[in-house]
C-alpha cells in the first residue's frame, strides 16, 4: 500500500469512501498498526462534532467534505531505519523515542484533519450526520465491513486445512461476503503473494491479493459477492496477483 491509502483514515471515519475505497482500506487496515491507531484516535472526536439532532446529509455533503480534508495528507508509517545522516548519538534507537514521534504526528495529523472537517461543516451550513450515532446518543462504534459479515446474524463457517494452515471462510448471504480467517500460516516465498479465488464450476474468479499473515495470522475481507461461488480456492502468485491461478494449493467447500 502507498502513503495514498493511509490517507483514506479520515474519509473511512466519516463514512465517505466508495464501496470498493472501503472494502481496500478494511483490507489494508487489518493489517497497519498506524492506521487503526489513526482510525480509533478520529472516531470519537469526529462524533462529538455531531449536533445533538442529526439529520439527513444533503447531496453535497460529501463532495464538500472530501474536498475540504483534500489538502491534509496523513503521513505515512514513521519509518524507523537510520538515513545516510543520521549518526549514532542521534539515531533513533530507544522505542520509546519511536512512540513518542508517532504519537506526535498522529496528533497533528487528527488535528488537521478536524479543523478541516469543521470548516467544510461550517461553509455548507447544515448539521453534520454522523452514520455511526444512534438516536439514544450513545454512539455505538461503527463495524467495518469485516466485523459486519462475522457478526451477521445468517453468517456460516466452512473450514479446511490448506498446508499446514486452518482456514476458515465465514459467508454471509445477507452482506453478500465472506471473510477469510487462517492461522499457523506463513509469508509467502520472497516475491510472491497469496491470492484467494472463487470458483463456480472450476472457473477461477479473483478474490483478491491476500496481506501478509502476521504471527502466522490473518484475516481478509474477500473481493466480490461470495454468494455467488460454491468454493473459495488459494493460490501461490507473483508479488501483486495474477489474473489466473498459478500455483493453487488449496480450496474450501462452501457447501
Amino acid at each position: 500500500m502507498n502513503a495514498d491509502t493511509h490517507a483514506l483514515a479520515g474519509a473511512y471515519v466519516l463514512d465517505a469512501l466508495t464501496d470498493t475505497e472501503r472494502e481496500q482500506f478494511e483490507n489494508h487496515l487489518s493489517n497497519c498498526d498506524d492506521c487503526q491507531a489513526d482510525v480509533a484516535s478520529l472516531r470519537e472526536p469526529v462524533a462529538q462534532l455531531a449536533a445533538a439532532v442529526t439529520a439527513a446529509p444533503p447531496a453535497q455533503l460529501r463532495s464538500n467534505v472530501l474536498q475540504a480534508i483534500s489538502g491534509v495528507r496523513p503521513l505515512p508509517p514513521l519509518s524507523t531505519e537510520p538515513t545516510d545522516a543520521t549518526t549514532p548519538s542521534t539515531s533513533t534507537s530507544s522505542g520509546s523515542t519511536v512512540t513518542d514521534i508517532r504519537e506526535g504526528k498522529r496528533r497533528n495529523r487528527s488535528r488537521r484533519f478536524l479543523a478541516a472537517v469543521a470548516a467544510a461543516v461550517v461553509a455548507i451550513g447544515v448539521v453534520i450526520w454522523s452514520p455511526w450515532s444512534s438516536p439514544s446518543g450513545d454512539n455505538p462504534p461503527q463495524l467495518t465491513a469485516t466485523e459486519r459479515v462475522m457478526q451477521a446474524s445468517d453468517a456460516h463457517e466452512y473450514q479446511a486445512t490448506v498446508g499446514d494452515s486452518s482456514m476458515t471462510i465465514t459467508v454471509s448471504q445477507s452482506e453478500d461476503k465472506a471473510v477469510l480467517t487462517a492461522e499457523n500460516m506463513q509469508p509467502a516465498p520472497e516475491g510472491q503473494d497469496y491470492q484467494a479465488w472463487y470458483l463456480d464450476d472450476g472457473k477461477p474468479v479473483s478474490a483478491g491479493v491476500m496481506p501478509t499473515p502476521k504471527d502466522g495470522k490473518v484475516q481478509v475481507l474477500l473481493e466480490g459477492d461470495a454468494t455467488k461461488y460454491d468454493s473459495v480456492a488459494l493460490s501461490i502468485e507473483p508479488a501483486g496477483g495474477s489474473s489466473t491461478p498459478t500455483t493453487v494449493i488449496g480450496a474450501i467447500a462452501l457447501s
